[in-house]
């Protein structure tokens, strides 16, 4: 198309024809390469509505990002304002010509892919229209792209690789079609304007990825086909909007933290029989009240509204809403999982069981336990283990620790006692003692004092008043105690060690 200027009247019929053009225009391309023929110069910056038909290669994928601001690099930018594109009866096919390069990838066509980077930096893209014999959707094919809010999916649609739609937070709604097998890590990922996803009939999707719908802030449901067997870490985690979940029946793996920080996630369905795998803190920080797991499931069960592995030598989740007051773990129970009882902040009391051996990070974060016991039995505890834990004023560690981890009792501001019964310290770091009281006691063998007053300089958040736990109300593991009296203490309330004369108070 060639725009004369010559006189007025056929520049105005030409600008007519433009604008004719710029609304809904259809070009058919019959050998790949030459879109850039059949559209010329002054209608490939002010199209704004454009439908191709045909064989479409690296050239002709370029020619379409040029139209959209984007070019070959992504430095390259150019005039364009293509917003509606539909390649619906459109084909990709196979090519070496480069559509979008990087300092160490060229970027080709192939046959009947949306490849990876396509439509990226397409700033001008609202609406767009997949070829229906496309197979798959390439790592960030449409990746942080602000403006489009419609994406109809190929019927012929198999994968969505990473990031395929990463921070495209315009896009409202996505149908997928019934031959989706697979959406990849990421994939949706913070497309904060996602409310609604739906599945054709008889769909077949087997497989979500880490991350592929989290942080979709206004999701609001997410009703899944019965065929999904796996869901991936974090997959719907941070989804706020979301209320309530199906599980698939198919369902056979959930990983870690998949509905992490789904505020208003109260309620979700029993967890299905063939469900072989769960990762830790699933829930956590959702509002649930209760959990539960279908009878014929051979690897989980729930006792008590408490999530626990079959045979109950794992406790893995208590709900947050539960609104236990105390509670005693089973004799089973070996291991405490991450994020197990957290943010439980009715739970005042919690007796752990001899026999126990590891608590995992964050296991009682936020609740609002008021003193715990560590047992005997414990070699291990982790980091934020007790973190924002404010009722908490005591710790008794029964057990040989190897460490006290960075942040195991962090915030816990109101702590002003621990006690450990082993002779020989654990392992102190900067911050064992963060966000504590200025001042702690610290209840030790009373040979090992100096050894604790030694190991303890390095955790210098706090200072620590050293006491003999042998003139404590502490109860040692029979192996270590001795005769054990009142705690003692002088007229200023300060703990007294070893034998003194005078008065003493009784607290």
């Amino acid at each position: 198309m060639q725009i004369s200027t010559s006189t007025k009247f056929l520049a105005a019929v030409l600008m007519i024809a433009c604008c004719q053009y710029a609304t809904a225009e259809t070009v058919t391309v019959t050998e790949p390469g030459t879109l850039s023929t059949l559209i010329d110069a002054t209608a490939k910056t002010t199209t704004t509505s454009l439908k191709v038909t045909g064989p479409l290669n690296g050239a002709d994928i370029l020619f379409l990002r040029q139209m959209m601001t984007a070019g070959l690099t992504s430095s390259e930018t150019n005039e364009g304002v293509l917003a509606e594109l539909d390649l619906s009866d459109a084909t990709i096919v196979a090519s070496e010509d480069i559509y979008y390069k990087t300092s160490k990838v060229n970027y080709t066509t192939a046959d009947n892919v949306i490849g990876d980077w396509m439509f990226n930096n397409c700033r001008t893209l609202t609406s767009i229209k997949l070829p229906k014999t496309a197979t798959s959707i390439g790592q960030s094919a449409f990746l942080r792209l602000e403006s489009l809010v419609t994406v109809e999916l190929p019927e012929a649609l198999v994968t969505i690789d990473k990031s395929a739609f990463s921070y495209s937070s315009a896009i409202a709604e996505v149908a997928f079609p019934a031959t989706l097998d697979s959406i990849q890590t990421y994939a949706f990922q913070s497309a904060t304007g996602l409310k609604k996803i739906s599945f054709a009939d008889g769909a077949t999707l087997r497989y979500i990825g880490e991350s592929a719908f989290s942080y979709c802030t206004a999701l609001e449901a997410a009703e899944l086909p019965a065929t999904v067997e796996v869901i991936g870490t974090s997959a719907f985690s941070g989804d706020a909007a979301l209320t309530s979940f199906t599980f698939p029946a198919a369902l056979k793996e959930m990983g870690n933290n998949v509905f992490q920080t789904c505020t208003n996630l109260s309620e979700v369905s029993e967890i299905p029989a063939g469900v072989t795998s769960l990762g830790y803190g699933i829930f956590q920080n959702a509002p649930l009240s209760t959990i539960s797991v279908s009878k014929d499931n051979t690897c989980y069960e729930v006792q008590d509204n408490v999530l626990f592995n079959a045979g109950k030598t794992i406790l893995m989740y208590v709900p947050m809403n539960c609104g236990k007051t105390t509670y005693t773990v089973p004799s089973t129970v070996t291991e405490i999982l991450n994020f197990a009882f957290y943010k439980v902040a009715t739970l005042k009391e919690l007796k752990l069981n001899e026999g126990l051996t590891t608590i995992w990070n964050t296991a009682f974060s936020q609740t609002g336990l008021e003193t715990l016991v560590i047992p005997s039995t414990v070699t291990t505890i982790s980091s934020y283990m007790l973190e924002g834990c404010t009722a908490l004023t005591g710790v008794t560690i029964l057990g040989t620790i190897s460490d006290v981890p960075n942040n195991a009792f962090r915030e816990a501001a109101n702590m002003e006692r621990i006690a450990f019964a082993q002779a020989t310290p654990p392992t102190f770091v900067k911050n064992s003692f963060y966000g504590n009281p200025a001042t702690i006691y610290v209840y030790v063998p009373s040979e090992s004092i100096p050894a604790y007053e030694t190991a303890m300089t390095v955790a210098n958040r706090s200072s620590y008043v050293f006491c003999d736990i042998n003139t404590s109300d502490i109860q040692l593991p029979e192996a270590n105690s001795q005769k054990l009296n009142p705690i003692r203490y002088d007229l200023l309330g300060r703990p007294i060690k070893g034998t003194a004369k005078g008065l003493f108070i009784k607290k």
